[in-house]
């Protein structure tokens, strides 16, 4: 019989966990998967893939920070500087960020209608993007699940509206237009709460431009690089499929992306805080070899777990409710090894920029973009189905996954422990 005290321990573990941020990763994690299944379903395979190619682009777009996000971090660990000012780096990153995205509009406008809507639901995130890095500083990680969230409740209210009035022969248009209202309501509303919360406005009005802003971008540039590499990887796969397949192609191989996505996010949880781990133990001098070693164990259980759990899931879910979504089980798969393969990696790789030594991982990652965009013209010229794009971008990122891992721990021994 289970007694009552053990009732009662489980009970406060469990909220303990709800409320921290692997909790709360967890939480966005069924929004996610929730709302990722009810759009496929309820849109199909062609009309999926444009709607997640405009929510993929909206996020994609933060490249546009060119590294003053990681600069701030780096900057702000950084025991020999003096503490940066939290709202002169607010208003200096908001200004940068909106005119990158006043740019990426006008150029939408002209290249093509999914990345036009994708500039104008990033430039209605900015809000949430503003903030995040000097709330993150704070380990009020929940911040960063906010985007998400929004793109997600609004896809979900964009799904209400099109089954109430939407049919077989409706276009992209005209369900785009009540999930950009509903994505533009959640924006404003969060810059109403963050003004009422911290004053924001008020701050901003008082605050200056940092002139040593530009000095951030150069000092987080080279993690930027590694990171906007693995962007442009991520984007040479959806660029080739819109283009060159078909529409149904592209929805597959998103809903497969999404799934895969889903069953990481614990593991890019871990990661999400090890960067503020290993910047605190930087900063207090301390060694860190044996944290490191901790992480990879702790990812590759995690990694193995998510696996198992996906591969059961994404059968289930095929065999009885994504008949139409062909070859959805085996492009799940190859994503799903790849990307636990690339997290798995970056729960150590951080060492690797507090240490200075990032532009080996940063290179490699660039060569993996270049080995993306040969495999899909090699696809594309010798006629091979979509599911081939799936299997090398798997490989490429597993392949990049074994030499990150080796290269962390070959790192300076005197400060990474190896196994």
């Amino acid at each position: 019989m289970i007694r009552r005290l053990d009732i009662g321990v489980v009970a406060k573990v469990l909220s303990d966990v709800l409320r921290g941020y692997t909790g709360q990763r967890l939480l966005t994690a069924c929004l996610v998967f929730a709302s990722a299944l009810l759009a496929a379903w309820v849109l199909g395979p062609a009309l999926y893939g444009q709607v997640f190619l405009v929510m993929f682009i909206a996020k994609l777009l933060l490249l546009g920070n060119l590294g003053s996000i990681s600069g701030y971090m780096h900057s702000f660990y950084d025991a020999k500087k003096t503490p940066l000012s939290s709202d002169a780096f607010v208003l200096s990153y908001g200004l940068h960020l909106l005119s990158f995205s006043a740019v990426a509009i006008a150029l939408g406008f002209f290249i093509d209608k999914v990345y036009f809507l994708g500039a104008i639901c990033f430039s209605l995130l900015l809000p949430f993007f503003l903030v995040e890095p000097v709330l993150r500083v704070k380990r009020m990680f929940y911040i960063s699940l906010l985007p998400d969230w929004a793109l997600n409740l609004s896809l979900l209210m964009g799904l209400f509206y099109y089954y109430l009035y939407g049919s077989p022969d409706s276009d992209f248009e005209g369900f785009i237009s009540p999930f950009l209202f509903a994505l533009g309501f959640f924006s404003f509303s969060f810059l109403l709460w963050i003004n009422w919360r911290w004053g924001l406005v008020r701050r901003l009005a008082l605050a200056r431009p940092m002139f040593s802003y530009v000095d951030l971008v150069k000092i987080g540039l080279p993690l930027f690089a590694g990171t906007a590499a693995f962007s442009l990887f991520l984007f040479v796969d959806r660029f080739f499929l819109e283009r060159y397949h078909s529409a149904e192609s592209l929805g597959i191989y998103m809903l497969a992306f999404q799934l895969a996505t889903g069953a990481t996010l614990i593991l890019t949880s871990l990661n999400f805080t090890a960067g503020v781990d290993y910047g605190e133990l930087i900063k207090k001098n301390k060694p860190f070899g044996v944290f490191v070693a901790r992480r990879s164990r702790q990812a590759l259980f995690v990694s193995a777990v998510s696996m198992l759990l996906l591969l059961i899931g994404v059968f289930v879910l095929q065999q009885y409710f994504f008949q139409e979504y062909h070859g959805l089980t085996l492009s799940t798969l190859f994503l799903g090894v790849g990307l636990c393969g690339f997290y798995t990696a970056g729960s150590i790789t951080p060492v690797a920029f507090y240490l200075n030594k990032q532009k080996v991982l940063m290179v490699a990652m660039f060569v993996v973009v270049i080995f993306a965009v040969s495999g899909n013209l090699y696809v594309v010229s010798s006629g091979l189905d979509y599911i081939w794009i799936s299997a090398l971008s798997g490989f490429w990122l597993s392949c990049y996954s074994f030499f990150a891992i080796q290269y962390v721990f070959r790192l300076d021994n005197s400060r990474v422990i190896s196994l």
